[in-house]
């Protein structure tokens, strides 16, 4: 089995919502093959989404005849059913992923109301079939950070991970548990850097880029001053963290230091 701290769960599901965030606002062929591939890459390498498909994995789809018949459905017939629909939709692009590049060959028929253009194409497909996956996954993140309570004490429990997405938690003193005074210092540490690397790069959009380091600066200082940021410094603070996680490079620098503030702060 495999060990995992409040942290590190909280970590996975900050990465899961800006991944599939990329993928639903894809607007082009190429974009929406790389993001949908990465998508993907990521559930079967996150094992405690990979367990939560595989558990609902259970019908097998002929998803090659479900293409064929787009031609007069125009639309594919998704199942009801929770686990299912689950199922199918996972099956179904992991077949795109395999098999296609040209997403007009597929989900042509989702795109009528963006004039035919390639755009509202993948935008209508992401809306109506591959968003559907994104909030059973998303769901299940939240329903497990609740009963896990990752919110109320995000230091303190271990979560062990068993099958298909079977998990048991204990609390207990662990390596990874700080006190609030090295955890403030920890805070304040990621957040000068982050300022550091936004103020030296040029991969940001300058108005997002001058908002987040305001954020991070009034963070700084309340954590320098107070030792607990305020609610409202918090929530922007979230918003800036989910934007850059969104813009930044996968494995970069500015990535692995939102992630690990993020694992802190939200």
């Amino acid at each position: 089995m495999e060990k995992i701290t409040a942290n590190d769960f909280r970590i996975v599901s900050f990465k899961f919502r800006g991944i599939s965030s990329e993928l639903l606002r894809s607007s082009g062929e190429d974009d929406a093959s790389r993001n949908l591939n990465r998508f993907l890459d990521y559930i079967r390498e996150t094992q405690i989404i990979y367990d939560f498909i595989e558990k609902n994995n259970q019908t097998q789809y002929d998803i090659q005849e479900s293409i064929k018949e787009i031609s007069s459905t125009r639309h594919f017939k998704i199942p009801y059913k929770d686990q299912e629909q689950i199922a199918f939709i996972y099956q179904l692009l992991d077949y795109i992923d395999k098999y296609y590049r040209h997403w007009t060959g597929f989900a042509l028929w989702y795109g009528t109301s963006g004039g035919g253009k390639i755009s509202g194409i993948i935008q209508g497909f992401n809306n109506k079939v591959t968003r559907l996956l994104v909030n059973h996954i998303s769901t299940y993140l939240e329903e497990m950070a609740i009963m896990m309570g990752v919110n109320d004490n995000p230091k303190t429990p271990v979560l062990i991970q068993g099958n298909v997405g079977q998990f048991n938690y204990a609390h207990g003193n662990i390596e990874a548990v700080q006190n609030n005074n090295s955890q403030s210092n920890d805070v304040l540490d990621l957040t000068k850097e982050l300022i550091k690397i936004l103020k030296e790069t040029d991969n940001v959009d300058g108005e997002i880029r001058d908002e987040a380091i305001d954020n991070l600066e009034d963070l700084a200082e309340e954590v320098e001053s107070n030792d607990k940021p305020k609610e409202k410094t918090i929530r922007r603070i979230t918003k800036t963290l989910r934007d850059l996680n969104e813009l930044a490079q996968e494995g970069s620098s500015l990535a692995l230091k939102v992630a690990g503030l993020a694992a802190l702060i939200i």
